[in-house]
């Protein structure tokens, strides 16, 4: 259980550099005319900005409950970006 989390944490930490280029990027979302006052461009820049948070929040909650040796606690706060990343397809599934 521990050598999981502690791998999956490496892991989620490699995603946080393209999940960064990602965010630079999602203010092209609103390039189109028009696109400002429509709600799927808005629902796909939260869920874009809001990856690398959950990322963050994830790794910092793993850590500390790991640190505790709550391993499967830590393990459950490790897979939080998942969340994110579920909200991101839902909302490209609903969109498109």
């Amino acid at each position: 259980m521990k050598t999981l989390v502690i791998l999956l944490n490496i892991l989620l930490l490699l995603c946080l550099i393209p999940a960064a280029l990602a965010v630079m990027m999602s203010p092209m979302i609103f390039d189109a005319p028009g696109s400002t006052e429509e709600t799927a461009p808005r629902l796909m820049f939260t869920a874009v900005v809001s990856l690398p948070l959950f990322l963050l929040a994830g790794q910092v909650l793993s850590w500390i409950f790991f640190a505790k040796k709550r391993y499967r606690t830590a393990l459950y706060f490790s897979l939080l970006p998942l969340a994110a990343l579920v909200g991101f397809a839902l909302i490209y599934l609903g969109v498109g």
